[in-house]
């Protein structure tokens, strides 16, 4: 016997509508019930996919701009480096 949804056949029934039909009814009603709650699952499970591969992405983003800071801070370094040395060597009038 298929799961039933038992308050909508007892409101059916309380309708006078026949127990066959009733029955019928409120089998379909719970097959679409479940269905729902399958895709429910499924969403729940996309969306933490989605959220790790979200998460890992801003993580590799994140990894190269503090690469990149490194490198123009390595470069602004060597810049001063080297116009302090010209300033040194620079002759005085």
């Amino acid at each position: 016997m298929a799961i039933m949804i038992g308050k909508l056949y007892a409101a059916l029934r309380a309708a006078n509508v026949p127990e066959k039909e009733a029955i019928e009814a409120a089998e379909e009603i719970a097959e679409h019930e479940t269905g729902i709650g399958d895709l429910r699952s499924e969403l729940t499970a996309l969306e933490q996919r989605l959220l790790a591969a979200i998460d890992s992405r801003i993580a590799a983003v994140e990894t190269r701009l503090q690469q990149r800071e490194l490198r123009l801070i390595g470069v602004i370094a060597a810049m001063l480096g080297l116009l302090f040395a010209l300033l040194k060597f620079t002759p005085s009038s």
